[in-house]
């Protein structure tokens, strides 16, 4: 879960480009999956818990299986296709008309001390918009009025707090960025919060 805002003429314009090319992969993907799955249904199983233990935390007792050669090759053929549906994926939402801030603790505005339903929801109008004519500009104001230290912590983090505090001056930089070219290009932002 995340606030999702896009400028629609730049994603719009994206996704007409790269939609063919997203479905093809998708659908490559998806054919190889299940034709596996239907010839070697244990197999495919077996995989499926091998790519969840490697995408996802998984609890201590959760037992990976050992893959055999076969496996292994149609787990890495996967893999592969995953890559290119995420690659096409991001073309169709490219950073100067999307951006992403999650509802955990890797969020931009939970570090500014913001929040996406009070700070931005009360300027977005009935159909989630926010105006180039008003809007925009205030949202970029309340958020370069915030500084982020040097340093940041967030508990259960590995990462070092200079490092963090690295990343999310960089994550505002991109953000600030975002609503300078909605006010470039006088386009509204779509505010899926």
């Amino acid at each position: 879960m995340g606030a999702d805002l896009y400028i629609n003429s730049i994603t719009d314009a994206a996704r007409e480009k790269y939609q063919f090319a997203f479905d093809a992969a998708v659908t490559a993907r998806n054919g190889l999956q299940e034709e596996y799955a239907k010839s070697n249904p244990n197999s495919s199983e077996r995989i499926r818990s091998v790519r969840m233990a490697t995408e996802y935390q998984m609890p201590d007792t959760f037992e990976v299986p050992v893959l055999n050669e076969e496996e292994i090759r149609v787990s890495e053929a996967l893999a592969s296709l995953q890559v290119k549906v995420d690659e096409i994926y991001d073309f169709m939402f490219p950073d100067d008309g999307y951006f992403r801030d999650s509802y955990n603790n890797s969020s931009l505005f939970w570090i500014l001390g913001l929040s996406w339903w009070q700070d931005v929801g009360e300027l977005t109008d009935d159909e989630s918009l926010l105006h180039a004519d008003g809007a925009i500009q205030t949202l970029r104001e309340m958020v370069m009025s915030k500084v982020i230290p040097d340093e940041v912590t967030i508990e259960g983090s590995d990462e070092n707090s200079k490092e963090l505090g690295d990343h999310f001056k960089a994550k505002k930089a991109r953000f600030i960025q975002f609503l300078d070219k909605a006010l470039e290009l006088k386009q509204p932002i779509l505010a899926s919060i």
